[in-house]
């Protein structure tokens, strides 16, 4: 399977135990031509798996060579990753509805609101109310589409947004919060660490020390 985020999209990975996988993380200064949405691509036969997995291994290998050649080389096992991902593009599972109704038409909108809203507390009735239907419907529509409660997926991505701003940046934990929208630290400390298993001061030593590090998120 393959996983592909462009530039500026949030998403987390929290593989389960055994799952074992490469993360290329390239520079849009590459000028390699890769889609501008979000792909999730399976290998359907042997051929296309063994042609996707020694892609990957051939970056792996070169990407960490230190011969003269190893860039160019790099470049070019990208070049054909790309080409891979064009040739299959058209099998993307990730918004394999091309014509949505009105449930997955209302969740997507969820979904964009909680982005725009996150910084600011964002609640199920706030966002209800934003996009004009009642919490309890917007409730319904996301455990149908999502599998999960609308209140959980806030707090889920008010958790994403501090694990990043733990991991990537020397803000201080209460502006953390503030950023993540939970306005009291103490709150804060609580959801992260129900989601976590840990407190946000614990989740950043741990994360500086690689060895030990649990799954990071990343923009």
């Amino acid at each position: 399977m393959l996983i592909f985020a462009p530039p500026g999209t949030v998403h987390a990975l929290s593989p389960t135990a055994g799952c074992q996988g490469f993360v290329i993380t390239m520079s849009p200064n590459l000028l390699l031509d890769m889609p501008d949405h979000p792909l999730l691509l399976r290998s359907e036969t042997v051929i296309e798996q063994g042609e996707l997995s020694g892609l990957l291994e051939r970056i792996r290998t070169e990407s960490a060579g230190d011969d003269p050649a190893s860039w160019t080389a790099t470049l070019g096992y990208l070049a054909l990753l790309s080409v891979w991902i064009a040739r299959h593009a058209p099998r993307n599972e990730w918004d394999s509805e091309t014509r949505p109704n009105a449930g997955i038409r209302l969740a997507r909108r969820f979904l964009h609101r909680l982005e725009a809203d996150i910084s600011s507390g964002p609640s199920v009735a706030s966002i209800a109310a934003r996009l004009d239907v009642t919490a309890t419907h917007l409730g319904r529509v996301c455990q149908k589409v999502f599998g999960k409660k609308a209140t959980v997926m806030v707090q889920e991505r008010q958790v994403l947004e501090a694990r990043h701003l733990l991991c990537d940046s020397g803000l201080r934990i209460g502006e953390i919060a503030k950023m993540s929208g939970v306005s009291a630290p103490a709150t804060f400390t609580r959801l992260f660490q129900r989601h976590t298993g840990m407190t946000p001061r614990a989740f950043r030593q741990r994360m500086s020390h690689p060895r030990d590090a649990v799954p990071s998120a990343r923009r």
